[in-house]
């Protein structure tokens, strides 16, 4: 279509719109298509203003649900946490500046017997045990002090039935929080772990059979109680009380009747202690007494009054008591209880049932033995030890038939130390199990050398060697194992070896003795009861030992040339013997009257300085080598 027929196809459809053409139809059109290109710059503006709001009103649907979402969580937060708070075992409260309580968890029932809502709107110190709402009082005001701050404190609240339970709480102010308003509580339950740990502390520092103070107790009460100036003015007096014998009563009426002395002990030492003093059980049968006095003679005359006390009752075992001062010698606890110990040992020595003040002097005597038994320790490590070998002949002919292997320590500063010395002290310390397992050790090897030497020069061979074992040994459970052991490594026959013990073992360790000589008498040892007659209840403990030999001490052979009385001894022990079908030893025969003697009352066997010294392995073989061939002479 031309410009022509558009004009007029305009004008037309003008007119028949009703309106009238311009005397310029150009001019029209003109202003037409400007209004048309306004109508369309206009439209266009309300069509961006419309993608706009909606585009704004997308933006606040999102936001709108957004916070629906929020909102949703926020809710069940808040249930999560009412769960959580209402089922927790901790308490939470809050606690408003008047002290009055504003909300309380439903856990408060459990812990102070009353709901929830009987807790709200009371003051918290109304359930505070009275010693404790100041504590409670002085944490609160601390934290409010220092707002957000947290202070952890524990005290005891009075359930409904008036019986305290421990609580253990973290204070928190939270007054600035608009929805909390206060301090808030965080507290448990925690009286099971007081219990809890007043049980340990019973334990750690109570003996769990009497119910005494333990000795770190004890050490502690001393420490507490020492005196700023020892030996003036107030000070104290440490008895320290031992009952005598007491590992015969356990073994021959029975541990649970050990432990019914031990209580009844407890109970009659508690009851005589004056006031003031304390009383406690070291271990053992082992007690003390801590006096303490203005006036330094009481201790010494407690402890008398406490041994004669102990004396006289027949239903209590006597006692040997130690008593040490502060003072000279005894300047610190530990000195004093050491000194004490000293003094229970010197007691015991002197024959028990009995009291020893330490002395001051015996310090050094003290030290010196200390020293020595750290040497006796290295001795066997040191090549300080060696034995020498006692021989025991056959009463009738002379000829040596046995021997006894005894332990000699050669000092490197002290020289020769007696076996009287160092044994006994070994025998206090465990120092006799490593001595006695050398003494064995060496004496079946040099027994399995003497018989590899006369094998080799066809000349006799020692009937057995004899060897002292102790109670500590006897005690332990695996010795007869280790015996056994011992002799299949040196090859040497189990009857070669005896082994002799003492009547006081046989009394004061009989339970655990009779079942270790048992595993030994299977084994096929040799068992000798050494310094027969000279212990208690030798009879009754013949009966039931499975002993080969008793020995005769040399106390009864040096008497009964002089002593009709000693001399019917050694008759009845003969007699006694052959009745038993046991062997005799007469130890300690000096003189050729003493062996004639023996040998007319039906001794078997002597062994003593008549005979020979104790020898050095060689010096044996040259009397066992002198004997066969004495023996073969009269033979022939």
């Amino acid at each position: 279509m031309s410009y022509k027929d558009a004009v007029t196809a305009f004008i037309r459809l003008y007119e028949e719109a009703g309106g009238n053409p311009t005397t310029d139809p150009v001019a029209a059109v003109r202003e037409l298509f400007a209004a048309y290109s306004q109508a369309r710059v206009f439209a266009a503006e309300i069509s961006e203003t419309f993608a706009a709001e909606r585009a704004r009103a997308q933006e606040l649907e999102q936001a709108l649900e957004e916070l629906r979402r929020t909102h949703a969580e926020v809710e069940r937060s808040e249930h999560r946490f009412r769960a959580l708070v209402s089922n927790a075992s901790d308490v939470v409260i809050v606690i408003d500046p008047d002290d009055q309580v504003t909300y309380a968890s439903d856990a408060v029932q459990q812990v102070c017997g009353c709901s929830a809502e009987q807790l709200t709107g009371g003051s918290i110190t109304d359930r505070v045990h009275p010693d404790d709402t100041t504590k409670l009082k002085l944490a609160m005001q601390t934290v409010r002090e220092e707002p957000g701050s947290t202070l952890t404190v524990s005290f005891r609240i009075v359930n409904e039935d008036r019986t305290p339970r421990y609580i253990e709480a973290a204070l928190t102010d939270l007054s600035d929080e608009p929805t909390v308003g206060g301090i808030v509580l965080n507290a448990r339950d925690v009286s099971e772990q007081v219990q809890l740990e007043d049980e340990l502390r019973h334990a750690a520092y109570r003996d769990p059979l009497t119910g005494l103070p333990n000795r770190a107790l004890v050490n502690n009460y001393i420490e507490n109680a020492w005196p700023a100036e020892p030996g003036r003015g107030a000070t104290v007096g440490l008895l320290l009380v031992d009952i005598d014998h007491f590992k015969l009563i356990n073994d021959t009426r029975g541990h649970p009747a050990g432990d019914e002395v031990l209580v009844e002990v407890a109970r009659s030492l508690r009851e005589f202690a004056p006031n003031g003093s304390i009383v406690g059980r070291l271990g053992g049968d082992e007690f003390a007494m801590l006096v303490r006095t203005s006036d330094a003679a009481e201790p010494l005359r407690i402890a008398k009054e406490l041994v004669a006390l102990f004396g006289e009752a027949a239903e209590l075992p006597s006692i040997s008591v130690g008593l040490a001062l502060p003072g000279r010698g005894c300047e610190t606890p530990a000195e004093l209880v050491r000194a004490a110990d000293m003094a229970l040992y010197q007691a015991k020595q002197d024959g028990r049932a009995r009291v020893a003040t330490f002395d001051v002097e015996q310090d050094d005597t003290w030290i010196q033995r200390l020293e020595l038994e750290s040497d006796l320790r290295a001795a066997t490590r040191r090549g300080q030890l060696r034995l020498l070998y006692q021989p025991i002949v056959d009463l009738a002919t002379s000829e040596l038939v046995a021997a006894e292997a005894l332990v000699r320590w050669e000092h490197p500063t002290r020289g020769t130390i007696s076996p009287a010395i160092f044994i006994p002290l070994a025998e206090e310390s465990d120092t006799i199990i490593e001595v006695g397992s050398w003494v064995l050790r060496t004496a079946v090897r040099q027994l399995a050398d003497w018989d590899r030497a006369s094998g080799a020069a066809g000349t006799a061979s020692l009937g057995y060697l004899s060897v002292n074992v102790s109670a500590a040994e006897l005690r332990d459970p695996g010795y007869a194992a280790r015996v056994g052991r011992l002799l299949d490594e040196f090859g040497v026959a189990p009857n070669r070896i005896q082994l002799e013990l003492t009547e006081t073992i046989l009394a004061e360790d009989g339970h655990d003795v009779v079942k270790r000589l048992e595993e030994l008498k299977a084994l096929g040892v040799g068992l000798a009861i050494d310094d027969f007659g000279t212990g208690y209840s030798s009879l009754s403990y013949l009966t039931r030992m499975p002993v080969d030999l008793m020995k005769v001490d040399r106390s009864f052979v040096d008497g009964m040339l002089t002593s009709e009385r000693v001399e019917s001894v050694v008759r009845a022990t003969m007699s006694l013997a052959a009745a038993l079908d046991l062997k005799v030893v007469a130890e300690g025969v000096e003189t050729i009257e003493q062996h004639e003697k023996l040998l007319a009352l039906g001794g078997v066997m002597g062994q003593g300085y008549l005979y020979a010294l104790p020898l050095a392995p060689d010096e044996l073989v040259a009397m066992l080598v002198a004997s066969g061939s004495a023996a073969n002479q009269t033979a022939a």
